[in-house]
């Protein structure tokens, strides 16, 4: 099987058919990127796994600089709300190129679901119609441990920061993983409304699917807890893994892999049927 690859910032495109029905689009999180987030090995399951599963979705994975610490280069200073902005814009950009309007899945790993969640919301309260559509034509979003209520994230992050020396930190991202920060209210009060408003009509109603993190890190314990990754109302499923690799899929016989794969061909099938 070929390497994972190098990670990128912008949109990366993993499987494009021709008559795709659906877009489904990754997001991965802090200290990640837009391949390795996803690869366990020399396997990207976006990639490598998931085209032979649903052949007929369009696979993408969206980059952005959300590293705690590189020793190599600077690090980002974007907040999560405006790598939300980047993210409508890379959608919208894409969309209009390739003159679709297929409806679209997110895959958000840890952070990215902030990012997802917040581009959502901005989307859903713009007076531009092209931002509108990203939103409006969100069918299912499938969160990998994303701390809706906080996290002990950031404290482990800031603990990894003090190892590496003369290297700058994000901190508009790491206070973003906190409790009770402005990103975090912002989404828990207004992100569960609009999924409300969008249940309303059966027609616009945005499948939601939660999952946990069943091990510990070492030295960490859980990132984040079942209560804070869990939106109330929605289902949640427990992967067996800890936080940083219950992204990463051994082979297509792994179980993680399996209900992570299910959740998705349900949402497309779900996509299909309201299509005709």
């Amino acid at each position: 099987m070929a390497s994972t690859g190098p990670d990128t910032l912008g949109l990366t495109y993993f499987h494009c058919p021709e008559e795709a029905v659906v877009d489904i689009c990754f997001v991965h999180g802090i200290g990640g990127g837009n391949v390795s987030t996803w690869a366990s090995k020399d396997n990207c399951w976006p990639r490598d796994l998931l085209p032979n599963d649903i052949p007929d979705a369009r696979i993408i994975s969206w980059g952005y600089k959300a590293k705690v610490a590189e020793f190599w280069s600077v690090v980002s200073q974007d907040s999560a709300e405006k790598h939300a902005n980047n993210l409508t814009a890379s959608l919208v950009s894409d969309r209009a190129k390739h003159k679709t309007q297929r409806p679209i899945i997110f895959v958000a790993h840890s952070l990215g679901g902030l990012v997802c969640a917040q581009a959502l919301l901005e989307a859903h309260g713009s007076s531009e119609e092209n931002d509108k559509a990203i939103q409006e034509f969100t069918r299912c979003i499938a969160f990998l441990g994303t701390p809706f209520q906080g996290s002990d994230m950031a404290r482990w992050a800031e603990s990894l920061q003090r190892l590496v020396l003369l290297h700058p930190t994000n901190r508009e991202l790491l206070s973003s993983l906190k409790k009770d920060s402005p990103l975090l209210a912002k989404i828990s009060e207004k992100f569960p409304n609009w999924l409300r408003g969008r249940a309303a009509n059966a027609d616009t109603k945005v499948d939601i699917v939660c999952f946990t993190e069943a091990k510990e890190m070492k030295g960490v314990g859980k990132v984040v807890t079942d209560d804070a990754a869990h939106i109330k109302g929605y289902p949640a499923f427990s992967l067996n893994a800890n936080h940083q690799d219950m992204c990463k899929f051994s082979g297509k016989e792994d179980n993680n892999y399996r209900t992570v794969r299910d959740v998705l061909q349900r949402s497309v099938k779900e996509c299909q049927c309201a299509e005709r």
